[in-house]
């Protein structure tokens, strides 16, 4: 560690240097070591690739190997250092991820879900399956990064994984609920009338910001002339405050021929 921190003093930020150092701690048999050079290596990455320098070569094996330590911290750690070394599209580290979605543990699967949403393709069917049974965690924020991964990695119009989805607008926690409205939005093709029921139903939702934001969600999925958005939303009329009644007529205007 004395090391490591002595290289970040007489280096710049960023220097080669750095990097291979504390990519060489990655795998020392010291947990505490190996968080503290993640640690750094986190600090002085992005400063190393804004000057457009190659990676050392012992950079992306390690930090990959590093996915499959025991340790949560160290797993998620490296999953995160993932980003940094990887680019979208990359076969390893979405297989480095779809092992972790699979085998971690919560907070392993939250970052997990994030990274994979970085290096997996839309449509990628290993990572959408590796994730979408985090919808049903439980743990609030696993299915909250579940669903904010699947906006970015599921394929648009795919009705099951829609389905698992809508699902989470009955979920206990609020912020899934407010994040499932986000996910139909994203996955939901322009007049799913399945995608525009649910939200149509969401408009019953105890919490404003749902509500608020099912009005605008039918004003972008809801096909011209679709009767039943246009009747959801006529409804909010004499129900809702001032705001929202402002949402519902901007939503109108959207769908009404």
């Amino acid at each position: 560690k004395e090391a490591m921190h002595a290289l970040t003093m007489i280096l710049e930020e960023g220097h080669s240097k750095i990097i291979e150092g504390v990519t060489s701690c990655f795998l020392d048999d010291s947990i505490e070591v190996q968080k503290y050079a993640f640690h750094i290596f986190g600090h002085h990455i992005k400063a190393h690739k804004a000057k457009g320098i190659a990676l050392p070569a012992n950079v992306k094996p390690s930090v990959l190997k590093c996915t499959t330590h025991e340790d949560p911290l160290v797993t998620s750690v490296s999953l995160e250092a993932i980003e940094a070394v990887c680019e979208q599209g990359d076969d390893e580290a979405v297989m480095a991820c779809v092992h972790c979605l699979r085998d971690g543990s919560a907070s392993v699967c939250e970052t997990a879900c994030r990274v994979v949403a970085h290096t997996a393709v839309r449509g990628d069917s290993r990572a959408v399956a590796a994730v979408t049974p985090l919808l049903i965690s439980p743990m609030g924020y696993v299915r909250l990064a579940a669903i904010t991964s699947l906006e970015k990695i599921g394929t648009i119009g795919d009705a099951k994984l829609l389905q698992a989805v809508m699902l989470r607008l009955s979920d206990k926690e609020v912020f899934v609920r407010r994040e499932a409205v986000v996910g139909i939005q994203a996955l939901a093709e322009r007049g799913d009338p399945t995608a525009v029921g649910a939200l149509v139903l969401g408009l019953e939702d105890a919490d404003e910001r749902i509500r608020g934001a099912c009005i605008d969600g039918l004003a972008l999925i809801g096909a011209k002339g679709d009767n039943v958005a246009i009747w959801a939303l006529t409804n909010r009329f004499n129900t809702e405050a001032r705001n929202l009644r402002r949402s519902a007529i901007k939503a109108l205007g959207e769908l009404v021929e």
